[in-house]
């Protein structure tokens, strides 16, 4: 086996190409886009973890995790 497969954390380790199908199938089913206007995103910070601010979209129930489109990366 490659080093490589060892230094992965322990979820990026698949001993199977229908391990890994399986496990990208499963966050493509939970993950879902929106479009929400930038003057709507609200930034909080938390009195427990000062450091750490949260996203919160309008009519979410919970603060959002930010990702990146790797096409808005690449285009000019």
């Amino acid at each position: 086996m490659s080093s490589e497969w060892f230094n992965r954390p322990d979820d990026e380790r698949y001993l199977s190409l229908d391990d890994l199908w399986a496990n990208v199938k499963g966050r493509s089913e939970r993950n879902r886009s929106r479009v929400v206007q930038t003057a709507d995103i609200r930034a909080e910070a938390a009195r427990d973890s000062a450091e750490r601010l949260h996203m919160v979209l309008p009519k979410a129930h919970e603060p959002v995790a930010p990702t990146v489109c790797p096409q808005i990366l690449t285009e000019n």
